[in-house]
């Protein structure tokens, strides 16, 4: 995908639409939008907003005026309800994600019936992410089940990304990625993995860092929290 920043592909938008006189349905907004802007658009369809549609391009939630005549960027916030509408739909598309991975492409600790599932995006060189590696007993004694996603922050084809491929290519993975975490090195391993599917996921999610943690509702906390911060965290009303 040629990635446009949001000020230009808005801007082309606007342009391409600027003639539109009557509404379009939502597969002629997709196919227009993909063939003429070359921009990435996985669904378009109806707004709670009327005369509007939602469109998810590149990650980014938009409103699209039926006619095609203006855009809407930002955060959509229901005033009387006082929701962030657009926060909202970003949650549940992370759960729904997360939740379809399939189980043996992920690496988890913690109990077999957990009172809380979290996702984690780790990179096997983060400072952050080692430290919170070494209290997985202590997430586990608060009913916290931890399912990573490897995120090597360098990228595909390097140092970070080959560990994570030698860790999720060993046939004892949980050992192999401690032994990665404690600064081991592990022999080089080749195999079908997941790695390039986990960072599409991270892209997908918008995951900035690591470690990165999102909650089975759809929660995220970009960064490290302590077993008791993120228990606290995982109790609080949404």
């Amino acid at each position: 995908m040629i990635k446009m920043n949001l000020k230009s592909w808005l801007l082309l938008l606007l342009f391409f639409f600027s003639t539109a006189s009557v509404a379009l349905e939502p597969e002629e907004v997709k196919r227009k939008l993909t063939q003429q802007l070359m921009v990435e658009v996985d669904k378009v369809q109806s707004s709670i907003v009327p005369g509007f549609y939602q469109a998810e391009i590149g990650g980014d939630l938009v409103h699209i005026s039926k006619d095609g005549q203006f855009v809407l960027t930002g955060d959509l916030l229901d005033l009387h309800a006082k929701k962030n509408l657009s926060e909202q739909y970003r949650k549940q598309k992370r759960a729904s994600e997360l939740a379809n991975m399939a189980k043996d492409s992920l690496i988890i600790y913690g109990p077999e019936k957990p009172e809380h599932v979290v996702t984690v995006f780790t990179d096997i060189d983060c400072g952050f992410c080692r430290k919170l590696h070494r209290q997985m007993d202590e997430y586990a004694k608060e009913g916290i089940q931890v399912r990573y996603i490897s995120f090597p922050r360098s990228g595909p084809n390097t140092e970070s990304y080959f560990k994570a491929v030698s860790v999720w290519c060993s046939e004892d993975k949980n050992k192999a990625l401690t032994d990665a975490k404690n600064g081991k090195k592990l022999p080089a391993k080749e195999c079908s993995h997941p790695i390039d599917e986990h960072l599409k996921m991270a892209n997908q999610l918008n995951v900035r860092a690591t470690p990165w943690i999102v909650s089975s509702s759809g929660q995220e906390f970009p960064g490290y929290l302590s077993p008791k911060d993120l228990l606290a965290k995982l109790l609080e009303p949404q």
